[in-house]
């Protein structure tokens, strides 16, 4: 499989994010490969907060995180929901590379999680962790309808790992993956996990190190779930060892159509080409991928009208009409509907501002 993506797919204002973190995709061991689809590591230090927003891809997030509990928004978001209403967004264009952090939000820790201050590293000091109570969490983050929008303060890390759409439920074979859609929980609900897991993992000072503690975590995990356990109910199997594997690769390779073959967009023709009757399809993507078919056509287009409206230029220049029937809609209302409804804002208003 190609290694990890450098585009910007997904980002609301990327150029302004990328200004005030450090960003890192990595690639996870061989054996991972066909389930994840990179690790992506987050440090900031910042005077200022800052509220990212991103329009969350198919795939289910595993995040591991470091954070000042003081900078911390003082209610919990609730992960998928914009927590500030939608507004006209503003940029600052940057020269960093075209790489994306599609990450889980940040929460308090449950109140009986220990607190430990991670080993110094790019966005850590001694003095900042004498002179702030550093928490660490370790949550799993669904899939979600709306814009996800997350508030960066002070000092942060972040361990993160996004799985490929259809490639979760090997690790958590007990729920579909549908069970997790529009929801944030302590990973411990999804799959084991020990503060030594965590402290592996957010840690060494090292990012190689890092990356290794991620993959010796996840390799055991799957090991364990493959062991112990099949996935039941998902269409062409008995529940036979080995099953549950199988099924997750198609739901991947189907997904990877969709976000590749733009001749790809409608529910009928996909099932017709994984050989699947609409209803067989639907209840594969609920119970590997979270989201049905529809959905992951319609978000795979919302995300190239963003990025089109993000590459834009000064002048604006985007023939949004012709995008939308390039893109399969029947008119250009129904792009301007969908990117509304995603976003925020309409996408000539955010052409606009971008270009500003």
């Amino acid at each position: 499989m190609a290694g990890p993506r450098r585009d910007t797919r997904g980002i609301v204002d990327a150029a302004g994010l990328l200004a005030r973190v450090r960003f890192r995709r990595r690639e996870p061991a061989p054996a991972l490969r066909p389930y994840v689809e990179h690790y992506w590591l987050i440090d900031w230090d910042l005077d200022e907060p800052y509220t990212s927003r991103v329009v969350p891809h198919p795939s289910v997030n595993v995040v591991f995180q470091s954070f000042e509990r003081s900078a911390q928004p003082p209610v919990e978001p609730s992960f998928g929901r914009s927590v500030e209403p939608p507004v006209e967004p503003s940029f600052e264009r940057s020269a960093q590379p075209p790489v994306e952090p599609s990450f889980g939000r940040s929460a308090q820790p449950p109140a009986d999680r220990a607190t430990r201050p991670p080993a110094p590293g790019p966005a850590w000091s001694p003095a900042a962790t004498e002179s702030a109570e550093i928490a660490e969490i370790a949550e799993i983050a669904g899939i979600s309808n709306r814009l996800f929008t997350q508030r960066l303060a002070g000092r942060g890390r972040v361990c993160g790992v996004q799985f490929r759409p259809g490639g979760f439920r090997p690790f958590s074979p007990a729920r579909p993956v549908s069970y997790w859609k529009d929801r944030q929980a302590p990973l411990a609900e999804a799959m084991p996990v020990a503060d030594r897991d965590i402290t592996a993992v957010l840690g060494p000072e090292a990012e190689d190190e890092r990356v290794a503690g991620l993959d010796a975590y996840l390799l055991g995990v799957l090991t364990t779930a493959s062991c112990a356990a099949t996935v039941p109910g998902a269409p062409g199997t008995s529940g036979a060892p080995g099953a549950g594997m199988r099924q997750a690769a198609r739901a991947v390779r189907l997904v990877e159509m969709v976000r590749h073959d733009r001749s790809m967009r409608r529910v009928d023709r996909l099932a017709a080409a994984a050989g699947l009757s609409p209803r067989s399809l639907q209840r594969l993507f609920g119970g590997y991928v979270g989201v049905g078919p529809k959905w992951v056509i319609l978000r795979y287009r919302v995300h190239e009208a963003l990025e089109r409206a993000e590459s834009a230029g000064p002048a604006g220049a985007v023939d949004w009409a012709a995008l939308a029937t390039e893109l399969g809609y029947s008119d250009q209302a129904h792009l301007v509907r969908d990117f509304t409804a995603t976003v925020g804002v309409p996408p000539t208003a955010y052409a606009r501002a971008g270009a500003a």
